[in-house]
């Protein structure tokens, strides 16, 4: 099944609408997707928290 990246950006994008300025955004991905551009244009800050082979667990903050 291929992956979508285009829906997690648009949670992305809904997250830092919604929540109040210093509000935060946990997300868990597929290692391989690219959301730290998406994450980058949206929040204030952004790291990753934790990887493993097949998930990265990131974490923003508007």
């Amino acid at each position: 099944r291929a992956a979508e990246p285009e829906i997690g950006a648009g949670m992305i994008r809904a997250a830092a609408k919604a929540l109040k300025p210093g509000g935060r955004l946990f997300m868990v991905a597929n290692r391989q997707l690219p959301y730290e551009p998406v994450l980058t244009a949206a929040f204030s800050s952004h790291a990753e928290i934790a990887r493993d082979g097949l998930f990265k667990v990131l974490a923003a903050r508007r």
